[in-house]
């Protein structure tokens, strides 16, 4: 269903004394759509939002604002009241009807065309989409609000009308690290009540090592209101100075299809359903193969606000090695539940926090854990210009728990108990529209019963990231 109107110049439609003529022509325009929009049974574009005796209610005051809406054919509230309850019943090509027929006479209204890209969007016509809100961002009555949050649908709406697309990020940089071993840092120890003094090598050591992240995600666009089909690929690299048990070799694929759910009353929201595989190695020996599912539900509470839930179940495979000859106790089932949040307040400020819950079983009890945690951060964009991106700070602080199933029989009689804290602050200057630099300083501590465990890392990474 296209646009039933070219809109072509302003029309005052609240100006009295503009004719019988002018008004039965409303009228008939308002009357022609509004017999397809206002059937026996309403036409089903996507799911009702309600159900039985409340769905015949809002029905009753369809017709019911029918009647009113002949009478007053150039009443802009009553179209819009209109339209919301069009959309509660799943008619979306009826509340689009109404509006689209009262949008020839009042183009530049900015709420008429505000509302009309939300409906398309809702029926994944995201070219039309686009169009409307960009329409209400130019009309001389826009609001804040509406500034705000069609900005953000016209993001979303433009990289859906794309179609296929591969986009990805890539990063490069070197890290320093004044505990990279994660070593303990006393060099002596109690076990079961007897002090021992540890090696060198478990003790805590600087390093410096050389890292390249490489983040891809390729869509296809299912031709199905705004379903897609994501395959998301991560690597990671990293090269140490000194410590070479710790060079690293990491990569993740997600496959699945991204369901919209806007036909189903859920305005914004998506699904999406991942099979999850991933590989890592360690001084160049295979350390981990996983495999698993999952899914991720996002969804929009609020203006400029969005949450999601993942939930995945992880089978993994840990090997055993000659440096790491027990791994394989590790191996066993992961499921991890994730909830994240963010508003952003404006262009410059944003606020996001994350709170995560999970079960690792492995071949032995003292393998086996609970772990929570939680984590809080806001991030400031400033120095923007007409041609220059806008720098970004990024601060963050977050705490976990874990506890373990059994003790390991040597260390304790209890089981390992950790507590970890850490702070981060991220620097993004751009250099260019896609490029820019990235300074990280961050700190980490880790408290255990296990004093082996415990200890603290402060780091410095100095890094390029890019955009392609």
């Amino acid at each position: 269903m296209g646009r039933s109107g070219s809109g072509h110049g302003r029309h005052d439609v609240t100006r009295p004394g503009r004719g019988l003529a002018h008004g039965l022509a409303v009228a008939a325009l308002l009357a022609l759509s509004l017999t397809v929009a206002v059937p026996a049974h309403a036409a089903s574009n996507v799911e009702p939002q309600l159900t039985g005796p409340q769905l015949a209610d809002i029905e009753a005051q369809r017709k019911a604002l029918f009647q009113k809406m002949l009478a007053e054919p150039s009443n802009v509230d009553l179209a819009l009241q209109y339209a919301e309850l069009s959309s509660q019943t799943g008619d979306l090509e009826g509340a689009i009807s109404a509006l689209e027929r009262l949008l020839i006479f009042a183009p530049q209204v900015a709420r008429l065309n505000y509302e009309l890209g939300v409906l398309y969007m809702r029926l994944g016509a995201y070219e039309q989409a686009s169009t409307d809100f960009k329409a209400a961002l130019a009309s001389p009555d826009v609001t804040d609000d509406i500034k705000t949050n069609a900005g953000k649908y016209i993001a979303i709406a433009d990289q859906q009308v794309k179609g296929d697309y591969l986009i990805g990020t890539a990063t490069a940089g070197v890290r320093y690290q004044t505990n990279a071993n994660g070593g303990a840092l006393d060099p002596f120890i109690s076990l079961n009540g007897i002090e021992y003094q540890l090696s060198a090598s478990a003790l805590a050591d600087p390093d410096y090592n050389a890292y390249m992240t490489a983040v891809i995600q390729a869509s296809h666009d299912m031709q199905n209101q705004g379903d897609r089909f994501n395959l998301d690929a991560s690597l990671y690299l990293s090269k140490y100075r000194k410590h070479s048990e710790l060079d690293t070799i990491a990569g993740q694929v997600e496959v699945g299809p991204v369901l919209a759910l806007d036909k189903y009353g859920l305005k914004g929201a998506t699904l999406q359903l991942i099979g999850i595989a991933s590989v890592v190695e360690l001084s160049a020996v295979p350390y981990l193969y996983a495999l698993g599912v999952g899914g991720v539900l996002t969804t929009v509470p609020g203006p400029g606000a969005s949450m999601q839930t993942r939930f995945e179940y992880i089978w993994e495979a840990y090997q055993a090695s000659v440096d790491r000859p027990d791994a394989d106790q590790l191996s066993g089932p992961r499921a991890r539940l994730t909830q994240t949040a963010q508003v952003q307040a404006n262009d410059y400020f944003r606020l996001y926090g994350t709170a995560y819950g999970e079960r690792k079983v492995g071949e032995v009890g003292y393998q086996s854990a609970w772990e929570a945690g939680i984590s809080a951060g806001a991030k400031i964009a400033f120095g923007a210009g007409d041609d220059v991106p806008a720098a970004s700070l990024d601060m963050q602080v977050g705490v976990t728990k874990r506890v373990y199933d059994e003790s390991d029989g040597v260390t304790l009689p209890e089981a390992r108990n950790d507590k970890s804290a850490y702070v981060q602050a991220t620097l993004d200057i751009p250099l260019t529209a896609k490029t820019s630099i990235l300074t990280i300083a961050g700190y980490r501590t880790q408290i255990s019963n296990y004093e082996i465990n415990t200890f603290d890392d402060a780091s410095l990474t100095l890094a390029l990231n890019t955009d392609f």
